[in-house]
């Protein structure tokens, strides 16, 4: 009987230093609505940060972006509001929509959108959410932790608008333009 209380004394000791020590998951995207733009139409770029932890607050070195060879126009965010959950690589993630662009081009070719350094605080709980913890009072224990990510370089190709055949300019009832 002493072994078995001793076992589960220890296996509980454990699961709880494991869990104390747990860090956060935290990474950042930068996702273009559209890959490959044609030459004088624009595309909506997005800067996302995940976490499997709650965001407390979010920094980023790249106050503004700029692009080589772009017209780039931000749109105004509120990230409070683009606070939310969603699924990303079969997880469910807390996601905060950063910023969100529109890039253009007057030129062929690739544009680079160049990495973004992020700083984070996460809270992390020590355990998880009870229904009952309001009702006795009792509240949950957490921990502030800092993390740090590095958005992946993304590419917005400007391609040239495809030409119509002729079997393209008939379908549609004989007008050229």
């Amino acid at each position: 009987m002493k072994h078995v209380l001793l076992t589960s004394l220890l296996l509980l000791c454990c699961l709880t230093t494991a869990r104390a020590q747990r860090q956060p998951t935290f990474f950042a995207r930068v996702v273009a609505e559209k890959p490959n733009v044609i030459l004088g139409d624009s595309t909506l770029v997005s800067i996302l940060v995940y976490s499997d932890a709650e965001f407390q607050s979010v920094s980023c070195k790249t106050k503004t972006l700029r692009l080589r060879g772009a017209d780039v126009h931000r749109r105004s965010v509120d990230r409070m509001r683009g606070t939310g959950r969603t699924v990303y690589g079969g997880r469910v993630w807390n996601t905060m929509l950063w910023a969100q662009y529109m890039v253009s081009s007057s030129k062929l070719g690739d544009i680079k959108i160049p990495e973004m350094k992020f700083t984070a605080t996460l809270r992390l709980y020590d355990r998880p959410a009870d229904p009952f913890d309001d009702f006795f009072g009792r509240r949950r224990t957490y921990r502030d932790v800092e993390v740090k990510a590095v958005s992946e370089e993304a590419k917005i190709t400007f391609v040239e608008k495809p030409r119509k055949t002729t079997r393209e300019l008939l379908q549609g009832h004989g007008h050229v333009l």
